[in-house]
């Protein structure tokens, strides 16, 4: 009968301080919330007040020749990214800012403690013209319309036939019109200047040169590919003058229509498989 009580005792024993372990357990827990709780409050209001902590030096790359559009930009950047904690980026406060300017494709920020920040930004390249009214707009490599041609630019950039376009600044371009940018968009630079007019016919988009033929793209995926098509056969000397149509809907098997009306169909081993180019302007 003495096994009974003891029994008894030492159960309630374990049953106390398992009761005094749980107790502690929970006044620990409740204490790393706590300091979590501070933390996290000094992280999100504290740490950015740190004045030895805030950007005063900043290094932007990416924005190319300066012009009146990129020293804006560059002042905005400037503006948003000084003061920024050098602890804790900004991102989309900063793009939020760059909004208005629809050239800038992306802007990542780097920072270098304790008071320095790199902002590396990306931009869009003018890619064509597209007729708007009351002014003609300026359309990038990837549909993107970045705004009123200026002076003197018209004679440099390919001409859409799609038009009038209703887009505005900031916008992109979609049907028809979207599928001759990114053909125009796509040319390299040494044959911009010999392009007359992007348009859509009977097989798709075509592009008309300025010496009278005609460049046949069906439709506008694996551009880049097809003017590396078109540029192999356009540099041909036995061809020179000789070209009325190129049909290129296959790059590596181009066919070639003669002024006589002759036709011939040629097979090209040196394309890469996709010239390279930046990913915003990927049809």
């Amino acid at each position: 009968m003495s096994e009974g009580p003891r029994l008894v005792r030492r159960t309630r024993s374990i049953a106390r301080k398992q009761g005094v372990r749980r107790r502690r357990l929970l006044l620990g827990a409740g204490s790393l919330f706590s300091l979590l709780v501070v933390l996290a409050v000094g992280w999100l209001f504290l740490v950015p007040a740190v004045p030895w902590l805030k950007v005063d030096q900043t290094t932007i790359t990416g924005l190319g020749r300066e012009t009146e559009e990129t020293a804006e930009i560059e002042s905005v950047i400037r503006r948003t990214v000084t003061g920024m904690s050098t602890l804790r980026s900004d991102e989309a406060g900063l793009r939020e800012a760059l909004a208005p300017f629809p050239r800038v494709a992306d802007a990542r920020i780097s920072m270098d403690f304790p008071n320095s920040a790199t902002v590396e930004v990306d931009l869009r390249r003018d890619g064509s013209v597209a007729r708007a009214s009351p002014d003609d707009l300026v359309i990038a490599t990837d549909g993107q319309v970045l705004g009123k041609l200026r002076a003197g630019e018209s004679g440099s950039l390919p001409k859409l036939d799609a038009g009038p376009i209703s887009q505005s600044p900031g916008e992109r371009l979609d049907g028809e019109a979207l599928d001759q940018a990114l053909v125009a968009g796509a040319a390299p630079a040494e044959l911009r200047p010999y392009i007359e007019s992007v348009k859509t016919g009977d097989s798709g988009m075509e592009v008309e040169l300025t010496d009278g033929s005609t460049l046949l793209f069906g439709n506008p995926s694996r551009a880049r590919l097809k003017w590396a098509a078109a540029a192999t056969v356009i540099a041909d000397p036995d061809l020179v003058g000789r070209i009325d149509t190129i049909d290129l809907a296959v790059p590596r098997r181009p066919g070639v229509v003669f002024a006589d009306g002759t036709e011939v169909e040629s097979e090209l081993t040196e394309l890469p498989t996709e010239p390279p180019g930046p990913p915003s302007e990927l049809p």
